[in-house]
């Protein structure tokens, strides 16, 4: 009798790529493979703060904060030694709690979303004495660290042409490489109408005319939103604003104490939320981060993208793809990107020109999930 197969698959929480795509494929295997038990597991133990601190929050705080020191992480991070000394120290922090989930779910196959996490997965199977299947979903689409590749003997699955040829030029073996579908979520993947964002804006108190910029960031909200708001202010704009803050309590205080100032604007704003499909949904532009799954989303639903910043190098790919298809803007000054919102507004022939555009930007990728549960299957 052939036994029964358990997947694990492990992330961090450096971004919310890693795990969003993580979760769209656990939803694909119960679809397409609802005899397969899939488990999630955080590759950091949530009782390990230190290692947390380290692997985790470092990575959100460089970013979202110190935005000048992540270049420097991130050029730093490029060089093995230092990836075989991080490594060295996640050994010793949590190698101890992922064995433990490896032998409570009894294994079968393990499915790394995390560049950190592939080495140490790959220790841990040669101890283990059991067959074990380890493949590595890139969650970058474009361009990443060349950390993703280290491990040159794993099976790696890439979302892009251009990525599998980074992959080769890393030393990776093209037998170990394979293009498959992007994990994007379900919902996204379908085709959106326009009595969907005009149902969705009864539903919040819009109506189906007013013209709508939604700008978000993830979790620590977009850098500099509070400059287009104040220019959004200033300019005593007639358009709706809606403004996602994530966790950034002082940013959304700020933003609160502008609106209630200024209550003859349009602005909304909010905290973390929920809803961003929604949001996106009923806008008609948005201005936010270059992430994978955030560029991708904002695609499937047409909307007109301004990326106002990109994290260093990893998201590079991800602005020039927008920017080169023609289906967005990459802005980083406040002021530019609020003109640049009014000039969208304001031309009916640009904006239904860049929504085209981002058409036939999303038609290049592939979305079939079921894709990848066969190949991990098969494997």
């Amino acid at each position: 009798m052939e036994k029964k197969r358990n997947f694990v698959f492990v992330y961090l929480n450096t971004g919310n790529g890693h795990l969003a795509q993580a979760e769209v494929l656990r939803e694909a295997f119960q679809e397409y493979a609802p005899d397969v038990n899939v488990t999630l597991v955080q590759g950091i133990s949530k009782r390990n703060k230190l290692t947390q601190i380290l692997f985790e929050k470092n990575y959100s705080f460089s970013c979202n904060y110190l935005r000048g020191s992540f270049p420097l992480l991130y050029d730093i991070g490029e060089h093995r030694f230092i990836h075989v000394f991080l490594q060295s120290l996640l050994r010793v922090l949590t190698k101890p709690y992922l064995k433990r989930m490896i032998k409570k779910y009894d294994a079968t196959d393990i499915v790394s979303f995390h560049f950190f996490m592939t080495p140490l997965l790959r220790r841990i199977i040669n101890t283990t004495n059991k067959d074990i299947n380890l493949t590595v979903v890139s969650t970058d689409p474009f361009t990443g660290p060349i950390a993703w590749f280290l491990e040159r003997k794993e099976d790696y699955l890439v979302s892009s042409e251009e990525f599998l040829k980074f992959g080769l030029q890393c030393g990776v073996d093209s037998s170990r490489l394979s293009i498959v579908p992007f994990l994007l979520k379900k919902n996204y993947r379908t085709q959106h109408l326009l009595n969907d964002k005009n149902a969705v804006r009864k539903e919040f108190g819009f109506s189906e005319d007013e013209k709508i910029c939604l700008i978000a960031g993830g979790g620590g909200g977009l850098p500099h939103s509070r400059h287009i708001v104040k220019e959004y202010v200033r300019k005593n704009a007639n358009f709706t604003m809606i403004v996602v803050c994530g966790g950034n309590k002082k940013l959304k205080k700020q933003l609160d104490a502008i609106a209630k100032k200024n209550p003859q604007m349009k602005l909304h704003v909010y905290g973390f939320v929920n809803i961003m499909e929604k949001l996106i949904c009923l806008s008609d532009v948005v201005v936010s981060k270059a992430g994978a799954s955030t560029m991708m989303e904002i695609l499937s639903y047409n909307k007109p993208y301004i990326i106002s910043t990109y994290i260093h190098n990893q998201e590079l790919g991800n602005m020039r793809y927008v920017v080169n298809n023609h289906a967005g803007y990459f802005i980083q000054d406040p002021k530019a990107i609020y003109k640049k919102i009014v000039e969208l507004f304001e031309s009916e022939q640009l904006y239904e020109k860049i929504k085209v555009n981002t058409a036939a930007a999303l038609r290049k990728f592939d979305f079939n999930v079921e894709k990848i549960v066969k190949y991990l299957i098969e494997k």
